[in-house]
């Protein structure tokens, strides 16, 4: 469970009936965002910035200024697809 605390929790195992065991993680990936234990962002932000960064290098490829595309495509491009990656779960983090 999320935790504050620098206590340290014990991982447990829940066997159920069916013969299925349920172990709980230091943390977890669901829907592209990366929890941990203690709600810190630093295991998801290193996530999105390797990313961005393969996103970047794929780009830079074939965007060269000798050839291949415009400058105002090339900021086009990275807006769509490295900055979907930078904004996406960014409400998430905000605290109260």
């Amino acid at each position: 469970m999320f935790r504050r605390s620098n206590k340290h929790i014990p991982l447990m195992k829940i066997k159920l009936p069916e013969g299925c065991t349920i172990e709980t993680t230091r943390r977890l990936k669901y829907l592209g965002v990366i929890l941990d234990d203690r709600l810190k962002w630093s295991r998801h932000l290193k996530y999105i910035q390797s990313k961005a960064l393969a996103i970047i290098a794929r780009l830079v490829a074939i965007a060269r200024h000798t050839f291949g595309y415009s400058n105002s495509a090339t900021r086009i491009m990275l807006e769509g697809t490295v900055g979907a990656y930078l904004t996406y779960a960014c409400a998430g983090g905000r605290t109260a």
